[in-house]
């Protein structure tokens, strides 16, 4: 057992290693994207857009968590049939049976568009993001 002379010797050994683990998994959140999304579009009880879809892989691996933030881009089919570019940023609301629930910060959203959505990242709250493009 290490044994710590104060407080400050013990903040100085483990800060370090907080701060390596915190910068390891921004990295993971960041990296992630995912191409052809199909999403569905609904609103809440607040008149928000909500955006639910699959990611594709197991919620574990993705290490997203509820207020996590995402970032949905139309792929570039999408953005043909939409007209234009468009991107829109929303926070994790739930994550049920790996269903995503994405709450958009935006009133201004594609609700006629339900696929072809490029790769989202996702940003982690308060300071790193992650961006999904759906």
């Amino acid at each position: 057992m290490t044994a710590y002379e104060d407080g400050y010797h013990y903040q100085n050994v483990l800060a370090p290693l907080i701060k390596l683990e915190a910068d390891y998994d921004r990295e993971m959140k960041e990296a992630l994207s995912e191409s052809s999304i199909h999403l569905d579009w609904e609103k809440s009880l607040s008149q928000k857009h909500l955006a639910v879809f699959s990611f594709g892989r197991d919620a574990d691996e993705t290490r997203l968590m509820v207020g996590d933030e995402l970032i949905l881009r139309l792929g570039t089919g999408a953005e043909f049939l939409y007209g234009k570019k468009w991107e829109g940023r929303g926070y994790v609301k739930s994550i049920y049976d790996g269903q995503i629930e994405l709450e958009m910060q935006s009133s201004r959203v594609p609700e006629s568009i339900t696929s072809g959505y490029g790769r989202p990242r996702a940003n982690q709250r308060p300071s790193s993001r992650l961006a999904m493009t759906v």
